[in-house]
């Protein structure tokens, strides 16, 4: 039995479920707000955050790379072939190749430029992700859940002693005040926001000093302008460097 038919169908097919598979994993990458956001708020596609859809994105890039280049050394004899008897008809300089090179440039340049109609693209997936990130909670300041829950309480003024009460009441185990909120959140199959909710809906402020204690829902309006989903970065990095 010839085995090299099966290969090539195998590497074939690998290579069209790798396209699908980059399809997916693109627009959910697209339209989800950046890591913080996710360990946050735990919103996930699928069963999967957006970092994890990241390394699947890289991975099974890496994969339809290596898929093609197998394919295209298995059939290299029939592309030589092909090339040696098309290669006095080929047109280096056909009205096709040469609109193919302008539209990907034109996408290249246009994307590092920052130029119209491609920045509608990436104000768009902007867009998109502040509005996910609004409507499922941001943190109230960053890098919220790495902090302790001592340090949480304290910069946004709840009682301490009422937060750990609260959060045993709700059934929460092994609160210490020294662990982060991702950590008290990890080893109860929770995440940070649901740890935030149930302090702020059961914990009365400890004072009014902390600067974070002016949101009227801690919930909702907490952390806007606290950073952002990344927009502008590009061209304030871009800017850095000149």
């Amino acid at each position: 039995m010839k085995i090299m038919p099966y290969i090539r169908r195998t590497i074939s097919l690998t290579a069209l479920w790798s396209f699908i598979i980059l399809t997916i994993s693109s627009v959910i990458i697209y339209v989800q707000p950046h890591g913080r956001f996710t360990s946050w708020s735990g919103q996930e596609w699928f069963g999967m955050d957006r970092n994890q859809w990241f390394y699947i994105h890289i991975n099974v890039g890496f994969l339809m790379i290596a898929a093609c280049i197998i394919h295209i050394l298995l059939n290299i004899k029939q592309i030589n072939l092909y090339f040696r008897s098309k290669f006095r008809k080929i047109n280096f300089v056909s009205v096709e190749l040469v609109l193919s090179l302008l539209i990907t440039a034109f996408v290249v340049w246009g994307t590092y430029a920052d130029i119209k109609p491609i920045t509608y693209i990436n104000d768009l997936s902007w867009n998109l992700r502040r509005q996910i990130a609004e409507k499922y909670g941001r943190p109230p300041y960053a890098n919220a859940e790495k902090s302790s829950l001592a340090i949480f309480c304290q910069q946004l003024g709840y009682n301490l002693e009422q937060a750990v009460k609260a959060l045993n009441d709700e059934g929460f185990k092994q609160v210490d005040t020294e662990k982060s909120l991702l950590t008290i959140a990890r080893e109860n199959n929770s995440y940070p926001q649901e740890i935030y909710r149930t302090i702020h809906i059961n914990s009365l402020p400890e004072s009014t000093a902390s600067p974070y204690n002016n949101s009227t829902n801690g919930l909702e309006s907490a952390g806007r302008g606290q950073g952002g989903d990344g927009r502008g970065m590009r061209r304030r990095n871009r800017g850095s460097q000149q």
